[in-house]
């Protein structure tokens, strides 16, 4: 296994990063079997031959996915479209847990400044009342 065959397999797995597990084994499968071929018949070739034999990474899967059968292609396509809702949902969940979070936090923050406020309060008025019994005594 050269680096070419195992750049461009490389290249082809991380392509399909997000089909099923059941779809990456058949596609790197056949593309395995394909290359091992391909490498016996021309063991000096490069990554450039690779791809000028079976296409560019992207082609070589969306070649794959034509040939297969219609029932094959909407499993793949449902499993990545449910990859991508479950990526979704997840992260509005956690976007929404965050605002909760901040907004107790300030609240709790609020009601902790509520009563240091309602503390001052009541000293000016403690305050304030002694000095009008102060005037009431006369003291200047």
């Amino acid at each position: 296994m050269n680096k070419a065959y195992k750049g461009y397999l490389n290249k082809v797995s991380k392509e399909i990063s997000s089909y099923s597990h059941e779809d990456r084994e058949k596609i790197l499968s056949e593309l395995t079997t394909n290359l091992d071929q391909f490498i016996d018949t021309y063991p000096d070739s490069s990554y450039d031959d690779i791809v000028d034999n079976f296409g560019p990474p992207e082609e070589y899967i969306e070649s794959y996915i034509a040939f297969n059968s219609p029932e094959e292609i909407n499993k793949v396509m449902k499993h990545a479209a449910r990859k991508k809702r479950t990526l979704v949902l997840s992260t509005v969940v956690i976007v929404l847990c965050i605002f909760i979070a901040m907004y107790v936090i300030i609240w709790i923050q609020g009601q902790f400044v509520t009563v240091i406020h309602t503390s001052d309060a009541e000293e000016t008025h403690v305050e304030e009342g002694a000095a009008e019994e102060i005037e009431d005594i006369g003291v200047d």
